[in-house]
């Protein structure tokens, strides 16, 4: 485990990554789904003015089909920047042309995109702060400067983290849930009371919010909280109480997750108060019938089946914009990540307790990354957090190959 770093070396590393991602921030390209997040942000003024009884709440069209938190984070930057609700364009109609969409209000003005957008770049660069503080936990400081450097240098991550969508957002509650976790599992280990562990229930508290509002960001985002149960059954199958004390400790951690995570979900959606049960299955299932219906109309971009996705999907992940053969050096890398991440969860689950923030970035990691890793649509943005874990072993990679290659050098050296 690192030592604690000074309060000045966070804030210039939060610095660098802001400049860094703010950097030419008008230049990204324009999606059009980023008219549909911006314009159907108004929901934000309702909540932060707690008007929750506003009728906008059961009006809005698309209610069962987008949870909020991104249109709160878009609208507070927004508010920043002087546009209220009034000012907002109309979300696109995927009916029309494009030039009829420009042509009646639905593209958002310069000014206003760079606000939304601003408010989703913050939540990325919170987020990559977060994932390095972890992986600096995991591994050697300088291969999580690695990291970081490589995640903020590569084009494909900062068009899609900085846009108006989920994606930027995503990676802060997960980020947020992935921290409280390895916190959790670090009170665990402390045992310090000898009834319930306060401390480690709290931090699943936590990490059952962030969860939550993984899950009020993007639906399938709230399969970290499979994710983060993984992990707490792992911990109670390496604690060496009694099998009877090993199970009231995991029941009593699932309730906490799964009461903390629920709570957030439904809480933070005043859309879903009336009936939280009935209206979040309708969610659930107007997210299936519009990837049904998008499969349709857009055919060339389906993935017919299992062998197709096998193809298609992992040169998305594992090298989206690096060509051959950095590309195949990259591939190489995940590989030895993964192997040796695998050898690590097996020392982990023998009572290393020095592993804590690699089996959460490996176990939690691979939960979020299946999304993206099964959907039926070869859309870039669907692999952001795919290839954001998959770099992550990379990373865990590039520490070995970096060891067992100076150790080689010595020994030559030696000889000589």
């Amino acid at each position: 485990m690192t030592a604690r770093r000074p309060f000045s070396e966070s804030a210039a590393l939060l610095a660098v990554i802001g400049l860094t991602l703010f950097f030419r921030l008008d230049a990204v390209p324009f999606d059009v789904d980023e008219s549909c997040k911006i314009g159907y942000s108004a929901p934000f003024e309702a909540f932060a003015a707690g008007r929750f009884d506003d009728p906008i709440w059961q009006a809005r069209e698309e209610k069962y089909l987008n949870p909020v938190l991104t249109y709160y984070v878009i609208g507070a930057a927004r508010r920043l920047g002087g546009y209220d609700a009034a000012g907002l364009n109309e979300p696109w109609d995927f009916r029309q042309t494009d030039a009829d969409n420009v042509r009646l209000g639905r593209v958002p003005e310069s000014t206003l995109l760079w606000w939304s957008r601003a408010g989703v770049t913050v939540a990325a660069g919170a987020g990559l702060f977060g994932l390095f503080r972890l992986l600096t936990r995991a591994t050697a400081r300088w291969v999580a400067f690695a990291w970081l450097a490589g995640t903020l240098a590569s084009p494909y991550l900062r068009t899609a983290l900085r846009r108006a969508l989920n994606e930027g957002v995503l990676i802060a509650t997960v980020a947020l849930t992935l921290w409280a976790l390895e916190r959790a599992l670090a009170a665990f280990d402390r045992r310090e009371a000898p009834f319930v562990n306060w401390p480690a229930m709290g931090w699943t508290a936590v990490a059952g919010a962030g969860a939550g509002l993984s899950a009020q960001t993007k639906l399938n985002g709230g399969i970290i909280a499979l994710g983060v149960w993984m992990v707490l059954l792992l911990a109670s199958v390496r604690t060496p109480a009694g099998l009877g004390a090993r199970a009231r400790a995991l029941a009593l951690a699932t309730a906490v997750l799964a009461i903390s995570a629920t709570g957030t979900f439904i809480g933070t959606n005043p859309s879903l108060w009336p009936d939280p049960l009935r209206d979040t299955v309708r969610m659930a299932r107007a997210r299936v019938e519009i990837m049904q219906a998008q499969v349709i109309q857009y055919p060339d971009d389906a993935i017919g089946g299992i062998l197709e996705s096998l193809a298609r999907v992992p040169p998305r992940v594992l090298h989206p914009d690096v060509p051959l053969p950095a590309g195949m050096v990259l591939v190489v890398l995940f590989g030895v990540g993964c192997t040796l991440s695998a050898g690590a969860l097996a020392r982990w689950l023998r009572g290393d307790s020095h592993g804590h923030a690699r089996i959460v970035l490996t176990v939690a990691g691979l939960a979020v990354a299946l999304p993206g890793l099964l959907t039926p649509l070869d859309w870039s943005r669907y692999y952001v957090l795919p290839a954001i874990f998959a770099s992550l072993q990379m990373a865990f990679g590039l520490e070995s190959t970096a060891r067992a290659v100076l150790h080689s050098v010595g020994k030559i050296r030696w000889r000589l």
